[in-house]
C-alpha cells in the first residue's frame, strides 16, 4: 500500500508539486536543474522548511483545540470539580461511540482520494465518506439517547444526569458536521478557508459559553449546548459548501473500501482510548468525581504539549517520512529530525512543568490547585506518545501495521493492571504513573517492532542527554522551596534560563544544529508566508 501510494500524484492539491521538506526557492530558468545541496546541510535545511509547515498547522490546531483551554478560567469559576468530572465522563464515553460511528474512516479518504486521478471519482469518494460517517453518527447518537438513563446510573453514578447525557447525545448526532468537511478543504489546499471557519467558531463558542454558563447558570449543560449550536452553525455551513462542490453521490464499493481500510484502525483506537481515558472510570469508582475533575484538569495541560508540539509535527511528518525512506541519506535525516523534535518537545515540557503551578493559580480557583502536582508525570506519557508516532517508520514502510495494534493492546493490558494496582492506593498519582508506564511500554514495543522490520540508525546520545537535563531541571524545581508567588516566579524563570543555557552549552547540539536553530525563526516565517500564498489563490 505504501509503495503504491508513492506513485500517485494528486492534481487538485496546490502543494502537490512541492516537497515540504525543501526550502522555498526562486524559479529556475527553463531547462536548468537545481544544484544539489551539500550533504552536511541537507538535514538542517529540510528541518527549517518542515518547521514552516508545522507552524502553519500548529495555528490551525490551536484554533480548533484551544477553545476549551482558553475558557478554563470561566469553567473553574462556574463549574465545581465534580461537575467538571461529569463533563469528562460523558465526553469520554461518547468518544467510544465515535469510534464505532466511523471517525476512523477518515483515514481512508486520503488513500482512496489519491488513488485515482478521475475527478468524478474523487468527488464520489468524498461524498460517500461524508454520507457514511454522518449516518453512522446519527445511529450512534440514537443509541446514546435511548440508553441515557442507564449511562447516568452506571457510568456517572447518579440518575439526575440523564438529561445532560441526552443533550450530549443530540450533540453527537451533529458533531461530524464540523470535523468531516475540513478533510476536503485540506485535500484541496484551502487552508485559509479552514482558518476562517475556525475564527468564526471561536468567538461564537465563547459567546455561547458565557451566555449559558454565566447568564443562565446552566452548569455542565451550558458546555454541551454551546458546542451543539457551534457544530450546527459552522459545521452546517462547511457541509453545505462541500456538498455543493462534490454533490451527493454514493458508491457502495467506496463505502466497503472505507470500512475495509478503517477496520484495523478502529480496533487500534479502542486500545488507544483505554490508554488515554480508561483511568477516569477507575478514579470515579475508587475515589469520587472531584478526583476525576482534578485529574482531568491535569490532563488538559498534558494534552497542550501534544497540541503545541506533536500534532503539528505529525501533520507534516506522517506523509513525508515515507518519501524520505527512498533516499540514500535517510538515516541521517531521520536522526537529525528526531533530535530537533526533542529540542522542541522537551523544552516545552520543562517549561510547562516549571510554570504550571503559577498558571493554575492565575486561571483557576483553589480547589483546582492540586491538579498541577501530577502534570509532569503526564507530560512524560505525552513525550513517549510523540516518540511512538515519529519512530514507527519501519512498521509503515514494511506495511506490517498489525504491529501497531499489537503494541497498543499490550500497553492497554499494562495500563489496566496499573490502574487496578495504583489508583486504589494513590488516586490521581497512581493513574498518572500507570499512564506513563503504559505509554513507555507502547513506545518500547513500537520501536522494537519497527527496528526489527526496517532498522534506522538514530542518534540517541544528544536526546538522552537532553532528557536527563530535563528531568534534573524539573526535580530541582520541586526541591527548591518558594515562600511567595513572586519568589516562586523568580525561581522558575531562573531554572528555565539555566536549562536553556545548559542545553546550548553542553554537548547536546552540534555546531550545525545550533546554526540551524538560530536561523529557524526567520526561515519558518518565510516558509509560512510562502505556503499561505497558494492557499489564498485557492480560496
Amino acid at each position: 500500500m505504501v509503495a503504491e501510494a508513492r506513485d500517485l500524484q494528486p492534481v487538485t492539491n496546490p502543494y502537490a508539486a512541492e516537497d515540504p521538506l525543501l526550502p522555498d526557492e526562486l524559479p529556475l530558468p527553463p531547462g536548468t536543474s537545481p544544484a544539489p545541496p551539500a550533504p552536511e546541510e541537507l538535514a538542517p535545511i529540510r528541518l527549517q522548511a518542515l518547521g514552516g509547515y508545522a507552524t502553519l498547522f500548529a495555528a490551525l490546531t490551536l484554533l480548533s483545540k484551544g477553545v476549551s483551554f482558553f475558557m478554563l478560567p470561566l469553567y473553574v469559576r462556574y463549574l465545581s470539580p465534580a461537575e467538571y468530572g461529569v463533563i469528562e465522563l460523558i465526553e469520554n464515553s461518547l468518544d467510544v461511540l465515535q469510534i464505532v460511528a466511523g471517525s476512523r474512516l477518515l483515514g481512508g479518504v486520503f488513500r482512496f482520494y489519491y488513488k485515482t486521478d478521475d475527478q468524478t471519482m474523487r468527488r464520489r469518494v468524498v461524498s460517500t465518506a461524508m454520507l457514511t460517517i454522518y449516518a453512522g453518527y446519527v445511529c450512534a447518537a440514537l443509541v446514546a439517547y435511548i440508553l441515557a438513563p442507564q449511562f447516568a446510573r452506571y457510568v456517572i453514578g447518579d440518575i439526575k444526569y440523564t438529561g445532560l447525557a441526552r443533550l450530549a447525545a443530540v450533540n453527537l448526532s451533529v458533531v461530524a458536521l464540523y470535523f468531516v468537511p475540513p478533510v476536503f478543504l485540506r485535500l484541496t489546499g484551502r487552508f485559509t478557508l479552514l482558518v476562517r471557519m475556525n475564527l468564526i467558531r471561536l468567538p461564537l463558542q465563547v459567546a455561547m459559553n458565557v451566555l449559558f454558563l454565566v447568564h443562565f447558570h446552566l452548569g455542565p449543560a451550558a458546555i454541551f449546548l454551546s458546542t451543539l449550536i457551534c457544530n450546527i452553525v459552522v459545521g452546517g455551513v462547511m457541509t453545505f459548501m462541500v456538498f455543493r462542490e462534490v454533490g451527493f453521490g454514493y458508491d457502495k464499493q467506496v463505502a466497503k473500501d472505507l470500512y475495509r481500510y478503517g477496520a484495523p484502525l478502529i480496533v487500534t483506537q479502542f486500545a488507544t482510548f483505554i490508554l488515554t481515558y480508561g483511568d477516569r472510570p477507575f478514579l470515579r469508582v475508587v475515589t469520587n468525581l472531584t478526583s476525576v475533575g482534578l485529574y482531568t484538569m491535569a490532563y488538559s495541560f498534558a494534552f497542550l504539549l501534544a497540541y503545541l508540539a506533536q500534532t503539528p509535527f505529525d501533520l507534516v511528518w506522517e506523509p513525508k517520512k515515507f518519501e524520505i525512506a527512498k533516499r540514500a541519506d535517510r538515516d541521517s535525516i531521520y536522526a537529525r529530525v528526531f533530535v530537533y523534535q526533542n529540542v522542541t518537545l522537551l523544552t516545552l515540557a520543562v517549561g510547562m512543568s516549571l510554570f504550571v503551578h503559577g498558571v493554575l493559580r492565575i486561571m483557576a480557583t483553589p480547589p483546582f490547585y492540586p491538579a498541577a502536582n501530577v502534570v509532569p508525570i503526564l507530560l512524560i506519557a505525552m513525550i513517549f506518545q510523540a516518540w511512538t508516532a515519529s519512530q514507527d517508520v519501519g512498521i509503515g514502510v514494511s506495511e506490517q501495521t498489525k504491529y501497531i495494534a499489537i503494541a497498543n493492546w499490550i500497553s492497554a493490558g499494562v495500563v489496566l493492571a496499573g490502574y487496578a494496582l495504583l489508583i486504589p492506593r494513590y488516586a490521581g498519582w497512581g493513574a498518572a504513573i500507570a499512564t506513563a508506564i503504559a505509554y513507555g511500554v507502547r513506545y518500547g514495543c513500537t520501536y522494537a517492532f519497527s527496528q526489527r522490520l526496517w532498522p534506522i540508525r538514530y542518534n540517541w546520545t544528544p536526546v538522552l542527554r537532553l532528557a536527563a537535563l530535563s528531568v534534573v531541571t524539573v526535580v530541582v524545581s520541586v526541591l527548591v522551596p518558594a515562600h511567595s508567588p513572586v519568589a516562586a516566579l523568580a525561581a522558575r524563570v531562573t531554572e528555565f534560563a539555566v536549562f536553556l543555557a545548559l542545553m546550548w552549552w553542553l554537548p547536546i547540539l552540534s555546531a550545525s544544529d545550533k546554526r540551524a536553530l538560530l536561523t529557524l525563526p526567520a526561515t519558518i516565517s518565510a516558509s509560512v508566508r510562502a505556503r499561505l500564498r497558494p492557499a489564498v489563490r485557492a480560496t
